[in-house]
């Protein structure tokens, strides 16, 4: 978290650098006059451009956030559906990427777990299982 508010800093410290270069040349071709204008439309444009950033990623937040709350009732999985043994490697390489930020996720573990059962992988499904058994030891699903 540190880092990347030290590296948001510097970008931020360097368009401003940038920014003060451009008014300097701005001021120097064009005047006085012309000067303030263009000052004000590029602090507009800055202003309009961390917005967007700003908003951009609270989306990114919110779709991984909305990805993980689309969890499974009790006894129902993420899988309702027959997949081809591609289908099912693609649907793997997406869940293991999902654990990666989740690592505890039962939801996510449940459904690896699935996904190595169909691809025929029972040592590895029995392994998902049991470290999402591990993660909601409580829970119906593993009752």
């Amino acid at each position: 978290m540190t880092i990347t508010l030290a590296l948001l800093y510097f970008e931020f410290r360097l368009s401003l650098s940038l920014i003060h270069f451009l008014i300097e040349i701005i001021k120097v071709k064009l005047g006085e006059t012309r000067y303030i204008l263009i000052l004000s439309l590029i602090i507009l444009g800055s202003i309009v451009l961390m917005s967007l950033f700003k908003v951009s990623q609270k989306l990114e937040a919110n779709q991984e956030i909305l990805l993980l709350q689309t969890t499974p009732a009790q006894q129902e999985f993420f899988i309702k559906k027959e997949l081809s043994h591609q289908e099912a490697q693609l649907e793997l390489e997406k869940w293991l990427d999902l654990l990666e930020k989740q690592p505890s996720h039962r939801d996510i573990l449940i459904n690896i777990s699935q996904l190595y059962k169909a691809l025929g992988e029972e040592n590895k499904a029995i392994y998902y299982w049991e470290q999402a058994r591990k993660v909601d030891p409580n829970n119906q699903i593993f009752k």
